[in-house]
């Protein structure tokens, strides 16, 4: 996968559509399980990223994305084998970072995971959901244990580098179409990376998704 920390990088947040596609041509999409990788911040200004962190962004995500099924014309997860999700994980993030370093949508797309598991499910269209954050706030996933192996306090979160102790979060979600027979992304948008969001806090998370959306994506009554 990318590293965390190009993913959290400042690009321009806007949305890219391919020439000669509409996105009023798609309906009844199928989404992959949504990919995320959370880092925390811990003592001695270490960040790593957090397997429990991330399996709970994974799942508030998925959540999102089923509130926003209609919004978005979706119809069922794509059923990803397991032993195929780490290359699918890294082929989506690598290409996010391709759009983020060449902001745009002519040539193709490299995703040969993808393009088996939609034709082996006669699929031609799928919408990708992935993200990245980091949290430094004190939380369960934070307590560290003492050396009797009973739980402390948490412990103190650092910012890098000299100064006082902030609390900062980041939470950036990138979202794409992807068509099988053209072999490429026909669509491609992220949430504004100046903003701080935390990762793990649902409603955020929603807030961030709805504006994403609001302009390609009309609120349809249901």
């Amino acid at each position: 996968m990318a590293g965390l920390a190009g993913l959290l990088s400042a690009c321009a947040s806007t949305s890219y559509l391919r020439p000669g596609f509409r996105l009023a041509e798609v309906q009844n999409l199928v989404f992959t399980p949504p990919m995320s990788a959370v880092a925390i911040v811990r003592t001695g200004y270490h960040t790593v990223v957090d397997s429990q962190a991330t399996a709970t962004s994974v799942s508030l995500l998925r959540k999102t994305l089923v509130r926003h099924r209609f919004q978005l014309g979706l119809q069922q997860e794509l059923a990803v084998p397991d032993s195929l999700r780490p290359a699918a994980r890294q082929e989506i993030y690598r290409a996010v970072e391709g759009i983020k370093t060449h902001p745009r949508l002519a040539g193709g797309a490299q995703l040969p995971v993808l393009d088996y598991v939609l034709d082996k499910q006669h699929q031609r269209y799928a919408l990708v959901t992935a993200a990245a954050g980091f949290t430094q706030e004190v939380t369960k996933y934070d307590i560290r244990r003492t050396q009797s192996g009973n739980r402390s306090l948490p412990a103190a979160v650092r910012t890098p580098g000299p100064g006082p102790v902030v609390a900062h979060a980041k939470s950036n979600i990138y979202l794409f179409l992807y068509d099988r027979e053209r072999q490429a992304i026909v669509y491609y948008t992220s949430t504004v990376p100046t903003e701080e969001h935390n990762p793990l806090d649902e409603a955020s998370l929603e807030g961030q998704f709805s504006q994403m959306l609001r302009k390609d994506f009309p609120v349809v009554p249901h």
